[in-house]
């Protein structure tokens, strides 16, 4: 039977974070999608969530990239290296304007969606199985969360939604993977050990 994965929400906006290299290596997973030996599981809940909160992210990693400074103010004794300084001093008015034009160009990307992490992560939803919301789904969710059983924080349906999608269509769970950095998905036991 061919390996089955689902992917938080968490983990798709990580890629608003990662190098090209690393969103090459997910290229990859699309292809094993594509061909049928991998089936990536989309609970409806976890795409909306995406979309929810992609912008955030986005604003995250925009911002980052904005305070990454380098200030253009060296000591006097740099000063006396006169060929080494006007370089460095070249340099980070190039640094300036790069970041200037780039920023100008990742704002039209961000609305068409055309960031190299769009275009993945539109290709990993595209070969998907996606699970259809229902009011089933929530009825269960609601019952998981309010006797405490996780998944399921911050007085939010949406863990135990995305849960209770997959134990809705998942039929073999040991060829399963679970791919999230939320706590609530974690082994206390584990992360001890």
């Amino acid at each position: 039977m061919a390996n089955s994965l689902y992917l938080d929400t968490n983990v798709y906006l990580s890629f608003y974070h990662l190098s090209n290299d690393d969103l090459e290596e997910l290229d990859k997973l699309s292809v094993l999608t594509k061909s049928g030996s991998l089936s990536l599981y989309l609970p409806e809940q976890t795409k909306n969530e995406f979309y929810r909160n992609r912008d955030t992210k986005i604003a995250d990693a925009i911002k980052r990239f904005k305070d990454n400074k380098f200030d253009n103010v060296f000591p006097q004794i740099v000063k006396d290296y006169d060929q080494e300084y006007k370089q460095m001093k070249q340099a980070v008015k190039e640094l300036d304007k790069n970041k200037q034009i780039i920023l100008e160009k990742i704002k039209g990307d961000i609305v068409d969606k055309k960031l190299k992490a769009d275009l993945v992560i539109e290709e990993l939803f595209k070969n998907a199985k996606v699970i259809q919301f229902s009011p089933s789904l929530l009825d269960n969710a609601k019952i998981r969360y309010d006797l405490g059983n996780p998944p399921g924080k911050n007085k939010s349906y949406g863990d135990a939604i995305n849960w209770e999608s997959l134990l809705s269509v998942v039929e073999d769970f040991d060829n399963f993977y679970f791919i999230s950095d939320d706590k609530d998905y974690y082994s206390e036991y584990d992360i001890n050990m």
